[in-house]
């Protein structure tokens, strides 16, 4: 005979089940990949608005006007593209003056906001 009630059981196991279920969601929200700057979109351009710490780009103000040879028409567009992506893979970019950058992919969430997240 168990101390513990079968009802108990199934609560319990319904709550690993939902612990588990979390802990894949942070894991797969880890990877998710964004530039190594702000930008911001307007009217299917998407400029460079501010530089991350210790970029070594001197990119503030260019437009993107490709992303490895793909033209974007809104945010949601290039979010997807990225999404396909991993971090640290390089990407070229097609800026202003026709100049190719090569750029590699950052995690779009921090390290703290993922172990705040965590179930």
């Amino acid at each position: 005979m168990s101390i513990i009630p079968k009802s108990i059981k199934s609560i319990l196991l319904l709550d690993a089940l939902l612990y588990l279920c979390g802990a894949v969601g942070i894991y797969l929200i880890s990877l998710k990949t964004d530039l190594p700057f702000q930008t911001t979109f307007n009217e299917s351009i998407i400029t460079i608005i501010k530089l991350s710490d210790g970029s070594t780009y001197n990119l503030e103000g260019q437009r993107i006007r490709s992303i490895n040879g793909y033209v974007f028409r809104s945010p949601e567009e290039t979010e997807t593209y990225l999404d396909g992506l991993g971090v640290g893979d390089k990407i070229k970019l097609v800026i202003d003056n026709q100049n190719v950058v090569e750029v590699k992919l950052v995690n779009y969430y921090s390290t703290v906001y993922l172990l705040l997240s965590y179930p």
